[in-house]
């Protein structure tokens, strides 16, 4: 504020520097604390019912959620992985949770994984991928487990999350949305020469070409999949089969209406974060192969190699000579 025709004395100015500072504090402390969104209302705390009282505090931890009050809890259990992602048993233990918050139109999805090397299976961008196919449109979806976990309670989270705020989800779609985590963590999982940030782009440019050439048979929709792996530079690498599993996949698409349009500028960030985390996964590998050799690492297994298979023959020879000298 400028004050005119007077001069704050240095107390004054002192003064209003610690109420500066007292209320940045205060206002600081606010935003930390996890103030209510008025307009879309508390988070969604999506927790695996698995998870001991010193789990669920840790997981809350990971989410960053000081006090149960700034969150609407709900409990994810095996009955809710039947029931949303037709899969698994009531009996499953789930333990990998996710706070679901709503954001304005258009700011689209973002997921953050809190220590991903404690979910094996899902990625942040597998869980992209499935939620823009499930319907979910503006959120912001950070997701932890306290234990290594595959991570599929935390997407059967994501539904009951919205389920239980009264915005159901399409049944449909989110049955296409776990056909499809299923089926390119799959591909990731059974084909070395391919990561899943690499398919994930990949299934989402697919996404993209559908969204705007709207493929009228299954035909079309193969024709779009083959180019899309083409283009990637997968189509070498992956097998016969798996490109069957994605033409199927994406012919679900077709088949159950999913409209991508509304979604085509998310499909087209997350092909471009796919590509780059992809990327980075070969550079971290490049890097590390590079290393190794340097240290001379390839070069002193294959000398181990060299001198066991030497000792074996040497042991050999030294046998025959034995036994030679015998009948001598």
């Amino acid at each position: 504020m400028l004050l005119k025709g007077t001069y704050l004395k240095t107390l004054g100015v002192a003064s209003l520097f610690t109420l500066g500072l007292s209320i940045g504090g205060q206002c600081a402390l606010a935003e930390d604390s996890g103030a209510v969104n008025e307009k879309w209302g508390k988070p969604v705390f999506a927790y695996g019912a698995s998870l001991s009282s010193e789990q669920k505090k840790e997981t809350q931890e990971l989410l960053k959620i000081n006090n149960l009050d700034e969150v609407k809890s709900v409990s994810v259990s095996g009955q809710d992985l039947v029931k949303y992602l037709k899969d698994g048993s009531p009996d499953s233990n789930l333990y990998s949770s996710a706070k679901v918050e709503r954001t304005d139109s258009g700011n689209g999805i973002n997921v953050e994984i809190v220590k991903p090397e404690n979910i094996t299976k899902v990625t942040e961008s597998m869980y992209k991928n499935a939620a823009i196919t499930a319907g979910v449109t503006d959120a912001s979806i950070t997701i932890a487990s306290p234990i290594k976990v595959t991570g599929e309670s935390a997407l059967t989270g994501i539904y009951k999350a919205y389920d239980s705020e009264g915005e159901k989800l399409d049944n449909k779609r989110m049955d296409v949305a776990n056909d499809e985590l299923e089926t390119i963590s799959g591909i990731s999982d059974n084909n070395k020469d391919i990561n899943g940030e690499q398919i994930t782009q990949t299934l989402a440019e697919i996404k993209k070409e559908m969204a705007e050439n709207k493929p009228a048979t299954k035909e079309d929709v193969q024709k779009i999949v083959q180019d899309e792996l083409k283009k990637a530079n997968l189509d070498q690498v992956i097998t016969q089969q798996q490109t069957t599993q994605l033409i199927n996949l994406a012919d679900k698409y077709r088949t159950n209406d999913i409209n991508f349009d509304e979604a085509k500028k998310q499909l087209d960030d997350l092909a471009k974060e796919s590509q780059e985390k992809a990327k980075e996964l070969l550079d971290q590998g490049t890097k590390k192969y590079e290393e190794l050799k340097d240290s001379g690492f390839f070069e002193n297994i294959f000398k181990a190699i060299g001198d066991f298979f030497k000792a074996i023959a040497d042991l050999i020879g030294g046998f025959f000579n034995w036994v030679g000298e015998q009948f001598a």
